[in-house]
């Protein structure tokens, strides 16, 4: 009671100063800018404000390397590749096992294979892969799924008999890593997710293949960051002014149309096809092979155009999709660089649009805003640019630039209509 009778003459004298209309106005905007704020968060367009201001950024504030990265390398297996053999899933037994032994020729640092082993092929084929992974003279690293994935009872049975046909190897056990990525699931989502963290441990597997290939030449490494620190293409070759008209075109061209959902190509990493190592009547040219993978970790898995296809942030324009081999080898690149990236906490970020709305509120108020409005709009989403530019940049940080923007030009209109410029 003693509260109301304090704040009651006082929301009278405010309603009496401001105006009953202008303050339902200003009620109004901050009502639509929460509401606005919250469907991002709730049905994450695309997974939150600050998210998807933050896969711009990752797409195009320059975080790239100098040259090729030198000491990662993938193989991709196709539909190409797979062409010479009867079915394409399970992918053949027998050439996976040829592959390896080819990859293990080079003096690499590890083999990871980024294939669920999940149920019986050819037997003599299944055999010769167990074979080809205990007998190789490098670390082979394997993926397995957990609780996390729907599997029949037969299948997870056979998953863990391959594991363990793999580890009576002698002198070392089988290194086995989950294949997941932190994807967000949300109940309210019926599209597509959108690939920004490593998935935590919550399994038999207690680390990601990624990690277990990190570690897998003994040198002990951590995960710097459960958000993913992502490298895109490298600028060899390319002059100032084409990497400017690719930073431009690729926006533009995104608003006509979005790309085919096909395998993307990337610099960022030496890729070989398959088949380049291995298959029918293929001959191996151990030079040559000992050229492209000498003291690298070979990363081994499919692209194709109907499974393990993921959006990135590199996908936020055109919607381009990556295969997860190529998601396994950023967390890895980001393992061996210790490159951190840091997210704000939920309260945090909505503490910072709450402070921005109360500064947006104060310029609102001023009658220098409505003469010079524009202006001042533009200035401070400018400010904001630089600001998300600098902390992800300088310090690995996603500022939440969509949120506080939204919050500062809430406030600025929320205190123009309380200042009676619209009576």
């Amino acid at each position: 009671m003693k509260m109301t009778r304090f704040i009651k003459p006082r929301w009278k004298s405010l309603v009496a100063r401001i105006g009953q209309r202008r303050l339902v106005a200003t009620a109004w905007v901050a009502a639509g800018a929460t509401g606005f704020v919250l469907t991002f968060l709730l049905i994450h367009i695309p997974e939150g404000p600050a998210h998807w201001s933050a896969d711009l950024l990752m797409t195009y504030v320059p975080r790239t390397p100098a040259q090729q990265r030198t000491d990662i390398a993938l193989i991709y297996v196709t539909e190409e590749t797979l062409a010479p053999y009867p079915y394409v899933a399970p992918i053949d037994r027998g050439f996976l096992a040829d592959l390896v032994r080819a990859v293990d020729q080079a003096d690499v640092k590890a083999i990871g294979l980024d294939f669920v082993f999940d149920r019986e092929t050819e037997a003599a084929k299944d055999d010769d892969l167990v074979a080809a992974i205990r007998n190789a003279a490098h670390p082979v690293v394997l993926g397995g799924l957990d609780h996390r994935s729907p599997m029949s009872e037969a299948t997870r049975t056979y998953q863990h008999s391959f594991f363990e046909r793999v580890d009576r190897a002698p002198g070392h056990s089988a290194k086995i890593g989950h294949l997941y990525f932190d994807q967000h699931r949300n109940p309210f989502i019926i599209s597509d997710h959108v690939v920004r963290s490593i998935a935590p441990a919550d399994g038999e597997y207690p680390k990601s293949f990624a990690e277990m290939l990190a570690g897998a030449d003994g040198q002990p490494r951590t995960v710097p960051s459960a958000y993913i620190s992502w490298q895109s293409e490298h600028a060899d070759g390319k002059g100032l002014l084409r990497r400017l008209w690719d930073a431009l075109a690729r926006p533009v061209i995104g608003l006509f149309g979005r790309t085919e959902n096909v395998q993307a190509v990337t610099e960022t990493f030496p890729s070989f096809k398959a088949e380049q190592l291995a298959g029918p009547a293929r001959v191996f040219d151990r030079d040559l092979i000992k050229r492209l993978l000498d003291n690298r970790f070979v990363l081994i898995g499919g692209n194709f155009s109907d499974r393990d296809q993921h959006l990135v942030p590199f996908s936020v324009i055109d919607g381009q999709r990556y295969p997860g081999l190529f998601v396994h080898a950023q967390i890895l690149a980001q393992i061996f660089d210790g490159r951190k990236i840091g997210v704000l906490a939920l309260w945090l970020e909505l503490l910072l649009a709450l402070l921005a709305a109360l500064g947006g509120f104060w310029m609102g108020r001023r009658e220098m805003t409505a003469r010079h409005h524009l202006v001042i709009e533009a200035g401070t989403a400018l400010l904001l640019v630089a600001l998300s530019i600098v902390g992800l940049g300088l310090f690995g940080l996603v500022f939440p630039f969509t949120t506080v923007f939204i919050g500062a030009m809430a406030g600025v209109v929320g205190g123009h209509y309380s200042r009676g410029a619209h009576s």
